[in-house]
């Protein structure tokens, strides 16, 4: 048995051994290769995509012209749109900026909660809250939407009690600040 064992061996070291020249992969072409794959350039890409053709006009992001404040008023402003489009779009420029809201497009009212900063900013001594309720009225005058921000009491009716000639005697009435985040949001942003 011993010796049918060692012959076995010497039978499998020969086969297997042999010169050089007569080794069975000679060549690597039949051999698999993995797939080549192209490295794309992301900033060509873009410029591909953004490529701008004698028809086209370049896209923007923004209502740009197409929204303006109102003179004399910092608690207004316009959008050249009509009533929907611009409900729409105020919703819009409300979630962009993360602010809780009830919409009455019956009315059209969004009731907005929003978070002024105050002398020091967010933060709050007592550790209440500050977020105030404003009621941004939307409404057609003439080819155009006017939207008008103003400070509203708890139950999300307008106080006009304290209204002096239609502006507002809260010395932490941020009615201008929330519109203004409102106007350059839809400007830069909203489409």
């Amino acid at each position: 048995m011993r010796l049918f064992v060692v012959l076995m061996c010497v039978l499998f070291l020969a086969g297997c051994s042999g010169t050089p020249k007569q080794s069975r992969l000679q060549s690597t072409e039949s051999l698999e290769k993995p797939p080549e794959m192209a490295i794309k350039d992301p900033i060509k890409e873009d410029a591909k995509e953004n490529a701008i053709t004698g028809d086209e006009k370049p896209r923007r992001k923004g209502l740009n012209s197409d929204v303006y404040l109102v003179e004399d008023s910092n608690t207004e402003l316009k959008i050249k749109r009509n009533f929907d489009e611009a409900w729409t779009l105020l919703g819009q420029a409300i979630r962009v900026n993360n602010l809780k809201a009830i919409a009455k497009k019956n009315q059209g009212v969004y009731i907005v909660s929003y978070k002024s900063g105050g002398i020091f900013g967010e933060f709050n001594i007592f550790g209440t809250s500050n977020d105030l309720t404003y009621a941004c009225k939307v409404e057609t005058v003439e080819n155009e939407t006017k939207v008008s921000v103003k400070f509203a009491d708890g139950n999300e009716k307008l106080d006009t009690s304290s209204l002096k000639d239609g502006v507002s005697d809260y010395s932490y009435d941020s009615s201008s600040k929330l519109l203004k985040l409102i106007y350059e949001t839809l400007l830069n942003e909203v489409q």
